[in-house]
Parts: structure tokens; sequence; C-alpha cells
């Protein structure tokens, strides 16, 4: 049986914290509740008198308090492998919670690149830290730091993120670095701009990724 790993890179970091603002329903706006909660947006008059717990679990039935993470047709699907979310975003009644999960199924070599969760702030200088994982490990990211998960084996692995904050975030660092102009790029790098934009033109347009020297070894199609 093939044994499941993961490389976990982190940057410790000084926790920050969210709050939820939950917003009220005016008469005459019942028809588009739902369309409303699905985006999580609410116009000026709606967010003038928060709810109460009560009014807030009342919004909801029975069915918006769960969600088949199993369930292909609310996978996201990119390079390297399959992740399902169980966030705010995609389950509104997890408002206020403080809790939210994900399901990463990684293909052989596959990658989730280096990222941040925003709901919190990260700063230089803190150590490195990197964990080989096995099957029913369990580990801890900080709030905020930067990671990246590899899935080392010849075999499709899965893992359960679980996260303090039900919306915590996204942001991928590669992908966004590379939306500033060459010339603080170049300075940092210490490169010149052509140098940033054949970088640019490398980086992988989705969090996912896989490593294709990795898979080479295990005699997988690159």
């Amino acid at each position: 049986m093939h044994q499941q790993h993961f490389i976990i890179l982190l940057v410790f970091i000084t926790v920050a914290f969210v709050s939820i603002v939950q917003c009220d329903t005016p008469k005459g706006e019942e028809n588009n509740h739902r369309s409303r909660r699905a985006t999580n947006v609410c116009d000026s008059t709606a967010c003038n008198t928060p709810l109460t717990g009560l009014q807030n679990s009342n919004r909801f039935t029975s069915s918006d308090y769960v969600r088949n993470l199993l369930d292909p047709t609310f996978w996201v699907n990119t390079p390297g492998g399959n992740v399902s979310y169980f966030n705010l975003s995609t389950t509104p009644a997890l408002a206020g919670v403080g809790i939210a999960f994900s399901l990463a199924m990684l293909e052989p070599c596959g990658i989730i690149l280096s990222h941040i969760h925003p709901r919190g702030s990260k700063e230089n200088k803190a150590q490195l830290i990197l964990n080989t994982i096995g099957i029913g490990y369990a580990t801890v990211i900080p709030q905020g730091a930067i990671h990246f998960v590899q899935n080392l084996d010849c075999a499709n692995s899965t893992q359960l993120d679980a996260y303090n904050n039900e919306d915590p975030g996204l942001l991928t660092l590669g992908l966004n670095m590379f939306r500033f102009p060459d010339g603080p790029l170049s300075a940092g790098f210490g490169e010149t701009d052509d140098y940033i934009d054949n970088l640019r033109q490398a980086i992988p347009n989705y969090p996912l990724d896989v490593n294709m020297d990795c898979r080479k070894k295990c005699g997988l199609s690159t």
C-alpha cells in the first residue's frame, strides 16, 4: 500500500481577528433573500439592524447547515488535484461560527502552491518549519503563515484542513506577486525586467499544480 506524505512549509506569524457583520432582511425582500445569502453581500438598508442570534438561526433551513465535500459537483478542479470547501462562501449558515473546512485531494506529485489565509497578519524573520507528514498525522499551521503542501507519493492523497475562521480566504503568493509592475519586482529579485517578464509567464494559473521532476520519478506523464 502506498504511503501518503506531505511537506508543510511554515513561517510563523502574529494572530489578528476579524468580525463578521450580520445583516437583517427588510420586508419586501423575501424573494431576494436566498440570492443575497449566496453572495454574502448586503445593501445599506439591510445592514442597519444586525440580526440577533435567534433571528440569524431562523434565516436558514436544515439543508443550509450541511454540505457533502465528496460530491464532485462541489469540487474546484485544477491541475494537481481537486479541493472542496465548507466555508462562509459555500455555506452562509457558518456566519459567526468561527470554523471552516476544506478537503484537498491531490494527484500524485500534486502541490498546493505557497499561500496564506489572509484573516491574520504575518511577519518576517520567523522560523522555518519543515515536516514530512504521514498517514494519520495532524499538524498545525498558524493563522496567516506562508505554507505549501506537496504530495511526495506516486498515488493520490487526501487531506482535511480546519480553520478558526468561517471565511479564512486564500492568497497564493506567486499568482498575486507577479501582478505587480516589473520595476519593484526586478529590484526585489535583483534581476532585469526581461527576467521578470519570463518568470511571470511561467507562473501557474491556479493555486494547485504538479511537480514535474516528481512525476518523472514516478513514471507518470508530464
